[in-house]
């Protein structure tokens, strides 16, 4: 009985800040047209582990962010509303979900991109936001590739990486800047078991996993 009060609190919480923040509901989860063995379904993440995610990351410092699997742009209109000075990018590969985002997403203020992330040039960012896109093999393929192309110090938030977590930090470069476990809303169990959100940071050495100079 509990946990139903407290998805429907956090389903009542989303609704309202989802018209709030960008004037469409963003639904829950949007299957992909074809299923994609590697990748998930676009699913909001919740509000609430958003709003714990970034309230002391430096919204007002210059940066590119991207978000990796933005789906229907949750995070992006989050960002969109706190006014951060940083360029945001989304970059998703369900059309269906970015259709949802087209929907609302300013092209002025937020850059859309649909494709798949693995043959998209990652060099530019330095933030990057992934919301549990694809499974624990496609993320450490995606490490790597930040590992080889990222440049100079970056931020990359994983969340729900309670298995990838454990070796992360193992690798040449990555530091752990927050963790937490995400499961109770104040009282309120909004998950229906605990996980978590690490932050990293990622300082590129001199050489890449492949030898080549930086």
């Amino acid at each position: 009985m509990l946990i139903a009060f407290a998805q429907f609190i956090a389903n009542l919480y989303d609704l309202i800040l989802d018209l709030y923040y960008c004037g469409h509901f963003l639904q829950k989860s949007v299957d992909r047209k074809i299923p994609t063995i590697g990748y998930t379904s676009s699913q909001s993440c919740r509000y609430y582990i958003i709003e714990s995610i970034f309230k002391n990351l430096p919204l007002c410092s210059k940066g590119n962010f991207l978000e990796v699997g933005c789906g229907q742009g949750r995070v992006l209109a989050f960002l969109k509303h706190k006014k951060t000075k940083w360029h945001l990018t989304g970059i998703e590969s369900n059309s269906l979900a970015l259709n949802i985002c087209h929907q609302w997403a300013d092209k002025e203020e937020i850059t859309i991109i649909e494709g798949d992330v693995f043959t998209y040039n990652i060099s530019n960012y330095n933030i990057f936001f992934l919301g549990h896109p694809f499974d624990e093999n496609n993320l450490l393929h995606f490490i790597k590739k930040i590992e080889n192309e990222v440049v100079e110090k970056a931020i990359v938030i994983l969340v729900l990486d309670k298995k990838l977590g454990i070796c992360i930090p193992q690798r040449r470069g990555w530091d752990i800047l927050r963790q937490e476990t995400i499961y109770k809303y104040y009282c309120l169990p909004i998950l229906p078991k605990k996980n978590r959100y690490t932050i990293y940071y990622y300082t590129p050495n001199n050489y890449d996993n492949n030898k080549r100079r930086i």
